[in-house]
């Protein structure tokens, strides 16, 4: 297969996407991490040790996703000088390993989502006995809200 020195800049608006978006991940959980230091301070708590914890674990991700996806976007741009360079099987198995690089970051990605809904599950908890699996509950609870807002009304 020949490898074109455009196909791997083809690369480049999706990999630019995901960095801002991963950043934008790291600072919206910055802010939510020093809100979460601050209420553990004034009143030490289970729940919110445990969020603060979970925090950890998405900063550490997060850090690994836009380290491989900004790695994913060198070796792209590797791959075009190469193939520039007439150095073809080269340049395509850089370009190989860039769209494997970001698969493992897109991968990543997945995880820190799931660890974020676990996150919002412990928020949930310290208001309701919250059960993502229990269509049940929320069925009740949307009878208890529609319940209560034509009572008032």
């Amino acid at each position: 297969m020949q490898l074109e020195i455009t196909t791997p800049a083809i690369l480049f608006p999706a990999i630019s996407l995901l960095l801002v978006a991963y950043n934008g991940r790291y600072i919206s959980l910055n802010d939510v991490i020093s809100a979460k230091i601050k209420e553990y301070k004034e009143s030490p708590d289970k729940l919110v040790y445990h969020q603060i914890e979970n925090f950890k674990k998405r900063i550490f991700l997060i850090r690994r996703m836009q380290f491989i996806g900004a790695f994913s976007f060198f070796l792209c741009v590797l791959s075009m000088i190469t193939l520039y360079l007439k150095h073809n099987i080269l340049g395509q198995i850089i370009f190989l390993i860039s769209l494997i690089m970001l698969g493992i970051s897109l991968a990543l990605s997945l995880y820190e989502v799931k660890i974020s809904s676990e996150a919002l599950i412990l928020d949930l908890k310290d208001i309701c006995d919250f059960r993502p699996s229990t269509k049940m509950k929320v069925k009740k609870l949307r009878r208890e809200v529609n319940n209560e807002a034509s009572t008032k009304e």
